[in-house]
């Protein structure tokens, strides 16, 4: 038979599974989905997941309710993007003053 390929979608979950795991990070119920927003969280971070293949926009806003969840928690507010064959990890800070 033939082997159905996973779907972007799919994927992107199988890999933030594996990522998670690796990083000893909490998943999150549905990925964020329902009550406990962001893909996942340590004693010490929210953590929010993104797979891209060539391109990752940032957006502010989204950015900020990330951060803003995060420090209500009293925690570092993380994105991680993972491209084919890179890895970005990014901490989100209040822009000093």
């Amino acid at each position: 038979g033939k082997k159905a390929t996973d779907s972007p979608q799919v994927k992107g979950r199988k890999e933030e599974k594996i990522y998670l795991k690796k990083n000893k990070i909490r998943s999150h119920p549905n990925s964020g989905a329902g009550s406990i927003k962001f893909d996942g969280s340590t004693e010490d971070a929210v953590v929010e997941l993104k797979d891209a293949n060539k391109s990752f926009v940032m957006n502010a806003q989204y950015l900020e309710g990330l951060y803003l969840n995060a420090i209500k928690q009293g925690k570092d507010a993380v994105i991680v993007i993972q491209f084919p064959k890179l890895v970005v990890e990014c901490v989100i800070k209040r822009k000093p003053k």
